[in-house]
């Protein structure tokens, strides 16, 4: 895999568990943020580059900031990297 990919598939991981942890749909989602649902399903599973508006908006969606974001990236790989 990528470094691109890697980053694509755990910031994937990171909206799609702060979004199953607030018990919101792919639907509720796309709706609060503007976003079709295949968009997200997409971006959920790691197969779609963000633009910075899109997780903009997502991220406002799930009332989730940059720093908070970013922290929970950078524990996904990590926990990745040590799976390996």
């Amino acid at each position: 895999m990528t470094t691109a990919t890697n980053i694509r598939a755990a910031a994937g991981r990171v909206l799609r568990a702060k979004r199953e942890e607030q018990d919101v749909s792919q639907e509720q989602l796309g709706f609060r943020a503007g976003l079709h649902r295949t968009y997200i399903s997409s971006a959920e599973r790691g197969e779609r580059n963000l633009s910075l508006e899109a997780l903009q908006r997502w991220l406002a969606a799930l009332d989730m900031t940059w720093e908070r974001f970013g922290t929970a990236l950078d524990r996904e790989r990590a926990r990745r990297t040590r799976e390996r």
